[in-house]
């Protein structure tokens, strides 16, 4: 199983003009491209399929890959979902399908969202090879500014901790998320 990004969020978590307010930085322009390279670096760190938070945080366009349909139902990760746009899946003679979206539901919002087979319907028989079984569907909390205040504010923290520490220079483990923000975090924090 893997899931891979589609369609990227088309805006960051924090905007630039809040980045820069935060590390204040809103009285000159010299540093923008960097700081919104700091937003992307805080953001990529836990959002979405690499992400330590488990969530899509921005509306995203996502895709699990499985190699069957299984006899339970399929988890999809990185909630919250908003719609599953297609299940798609290659037919014994390796021709691509569709499942009907009359055929299954989206249940276990908002945490553990999974796909589960309508009364009365099952799986198609497959092609066993890798990937055989694909979910597009569309993940996130929608416009940056519905993303839950704490998530918002972690991507701050991090930012003005890079944007102030510009060089590793100390024993801190550089890994580990900072406290503060770890602290917002967690109660978002989604474990497989």
């Amino acid at each position: 199983m893997s899931v891979v990004v589609i369609t990227p969020p088309a805006a960051p978590v924090v905007s630039l003009a809040e980045a820069k307010k935060h590390v204040r930085a809103e009285d000159f322009t010299d540093d923008d491209s960097y700081i919104e390279s700091l937003v992307a670096a805080a953001t990529g760190t836990i959002d979405g399929p690499n992400g330590w938070l488990g969530r899509a945080l921005v509306t995203q366009t996502l895709e699990w890959r499985g190699d069957d349909f299984g006899c339970d139902d399929i988890e999809l990760p990185f909630p919250p979902i908003s719609a599953i746009v297609s299940v798609k899946y290659d037919d014994t003679n390796g021709t691509e399908q569709t499942v009907s979206s009359g055929d299954y539901r989206l249940v276990g919002q908002p945490n553990k969202p999974r796909i589960a087979l309508a009364y009365g319907s099952s799986w198609p028989s497959i092609r066993w090879q890798g990937e055989a079984v694909r979910v597009r569907y569309t993940a996130g909390y929608g416009a940056a500014s519905a993303v839950p205040a704490p998530i918002r504010q972690a991507v701050l923290l991090m930012v003005g901790e890079l944007y102030d520490k510009r060089e590793v220079a100390s024993d801190a483990q550089r890994y580990e998320l900072p406290f503060a923000a770890a602290a917002l975090l967690s109660t978002f924090r989604v474990f497989a």
